[in-house]
């Protein structure tokens, strides 16, 4: 096994040349690819709702939600108002969801999000999930990623496919060199 891996290490890998202008010209091909979306860094107090609870039961949850909203925005530590009040185990972190990008949230959630200021504080949001008061945090605005952030993962990519196809085209040599015949008894 270690013979055939040398082997084959001697008949791929030596073979895999990708240049720098390889990686650039790819880049520069598929610039289009490398974009990085909007992302949101924010907290939330979650009001979950029973989907099978009845009209008056959720009217109950919004007046709580918005209650919780209103305190928030009239100063109260947000971290304290999530941890003890919030439905979801991110009480346990004041609310934190940390890091995400658009596309990773529920729309309304998202939607609220993109028109928030940081640092704002907003009425309750419903979802499938109940309703959610969420702080902005954070707000970074989508761009494209320059050339020195991407050309590493570029790299692998490329000498990943002409591996690839390397082993490929060695596959089929051996095969036409050493024909195996299969021999029945």
């Amino acid at each position: 096994q270690l013979v055939a891996k040398k082997a084959e290490k001697q008949a791929i890998d030596s073979n895999v040349t990708i240049t720098e202008a390889d990686v650039k010209k790819y880049y520069e091909e598929k610039k289009q690819m490398f974009f990085m979306p909007q992302q949101f860094q924010a907290s939330h107090i979650l009001v979950k709702v029973d989907p099978a609870s009845n009209k008056e039961e959720r009217a109950q949850l919004l007046e709580k939600a918005e209650q919780l909203a209103a305190k928030a925005k009239a100063g109260e530590d947000f971290y304290n108002l999530a941890y003890f009040n919030s439905d979801d185990r991110t009480k346990y972190v004041g609310g934190d969801l940390g890091l995400f990008h658009e596309g990773q949230t529920a729309k309304p959630f998202e939607d609220t999000l993109k028109n928030m200021e940081v640092g704002e504080i907003s009425d309750p949001v419903k979802t499938r999930w109940g309703y959610h008061i969420i702080k902005l945090v954070k707000k970074n605005p989508s761009r494209q990623l320059a050339y020195d952030e991407i050309k590493g993962k570029i790299r692998q990519q490329l000498e990943g496919k002409q591996r690839d196809q390397y082993y490929q085209q060695w596959l089929e040599q051996l095969e036409e060199e050493c024909p195996v015949e299969m021999v029945n008894d």
